[in-house]
C-alpha cells in the first residue's frame, strides 16, 4: 500500500506534463496552467469527502476548527505552492523536476529547525542537509548537460518545493488538533476554487477537454485524494519513521516514469543525484545515529 502511494505521487509529473500536451497548453500560457490545477484539486476536494465516509473513525472526529489556520495552510500548500509548480514543470525535464522536488526533506528539516522549539538540527540532520544540497547541485548540472534546463523553471520548483515543506511544518506546529479528513477537504476545495478564479482570469486560450484529458483530470484527482487516505491510514497503523523512508520511492517512480513516459533524458549526473536524494530519506528515518548531537 505504501508502495503504490507513493507510485501515484510519482506519477503525478508526467501527467501534468502529459495533460498540458492533450490541451495544447504551453509554457507562454500560465493561466491554463492554474485552471487545470484548480480543477484537479476542487475536484479532489469531493474525492476525500467519499473517503471520509468510508475510512473515518470515531477517533478522528475531532471538534477542532480554526478557520485562519485553514485559509493559511490552503494558500500555502496548494494555491500559491501549485502555482509555482504548474508553471515549473512546464519548463523543465519531469526527471529535473523529480530531483528537485525530493529535497523536500531538506526544507522540512529547516523550516522545522526555525519554527519548532525541539525539532532542531543535529550531526545526522546536518548530513541529510549537506546530501540534499550536493544532489541539488548536481540536478542542475545534469540538466545543462541535456540542454533542457531553465532557470526560471527550476527556481519555481524549488519554490513549489519550499512552500510544499513549509506547510507541512506548520500543519506540524499548529494542526495536529485538526481532523485531517476536513482539512484536506477544505484545502483542495477552497485552494481548487482560488486557482480556478485565477485561471479564468488569467488563461489566454480555451480549454476543451476530450475524453483523453478528461481521464488525465479525474486521474490527477484520484492521484492527490486516494495517495493521502492511504498515508494517512499507514501513519494510523505504523511508525511514521518507518512508513517515512518509504518516501524515497516518490522521485525514484517520478524520474522513471518520466523516461518512460515522456521520453525524458537520464544522465550520470541526475541518477546520482537521485541516489543521494534517496539515499539521504532513508538514511534520515532510519535508526542510524540517532541521539547524535
Amino acid at each position: 500500500m505504501a508502495l503504490f502511494a507513493m507510485f501515484l505521487w510519482g506519477s503525478a509529473i508526467p501527467m501534468i506534463k502529459t495533460t498540458y500536451k492533450v490541451l495544447g497548453i504551453t509554457s507562454k500560457d500560465p493561466g491554463s496552467m492554474i485552471l487545470v490545477a484548480g480543477y484537479r484539486f476542487f475536484l479532489a476536494g469531493f474525492f476525500v469527502i467519499f473517503y471520509k465516509f468510508l475510512f473515518e473513525e470515531k477517533s478522528d472526529r475531532k471538534d477542532d476548527f480554526s478557520l485562519i489556520f485553514y485559509i493559511i495552510s490552503t494558500v500555502v500548500q496548494i494555491t500559491v505552492a501549485y502555482i509555482f509548480y504548474y508553471n515549473g514543470l512546464a519548463l523543465i525535464s519531469g526527471v529535473h523536476s523529480s530531483i528537485i522536488q525530493s529535497t523536500n526533506f531538506l526544507m522540512v528539516l529547516i523550516f522545522a529547525h526555525i519554527l519548532i522549539r525541539d525539532d532542531k538540527f543535529n550531526l545526522k540532520k546536518v548530513i541529510c542537509v549537506i546530501l540534499g544540497i550536493i544532489a541539488t547541485l548536481l540536478s542542475n548540472v545534469g540538466g545543462k548537460v541535456d540542454g533542457v534546463v531553465s532557470l526560471r523553471g527550476e527556481v519555481f520548483i524549488i519554490m513549489s518545493t519550499a512552500l510544499n515543506a513549509l506547510g507541512t511544518v506548520i500543519m506540524k506546529k499548529w494542526g495536529s488538533k485538526e481532523n485531517t479528513y476536513n482539512i484536506s477537504i477544505f484545502q483542495f476545495i477552497f485552494g481548487g476554487f482560488l486557482l480556478i478564479i485565477m485561471g479564468l482570469f488569467t488563461h489566454q486560450h480555451p480549454l476543451i477537454f476530450n475524453f483523453k484529458a478528461i481521464v488525465l483530470l479525474i486521474y490527477g484527482s484520484f492521484i492527490s485524494s486516494t495517495a493521502f487516505v492511504i498515508w494517512y491510514m499507514l501513519l494510523r497503523y505504523q511508525k511514521a519513521s518507518n512508513v517515512g523512508a518509504y518516501k524515497m520511492f516518490i522521485p525514484i517512480f517520478g524520474a522513471f516514469l518520466s523516461v518512460i513516459i515522456l521520453k525524458d533524458k537520464f544522465n550520470i549526473y541526475l541518477f546520482v543525484a537521485l541516489f543521494l536524494t534517496s539515499f539521504a530519506t532513508t538514511f534520515l528515518h532510519s535508526d542510524l545515529m540517532e541521539g547524535k548531537n
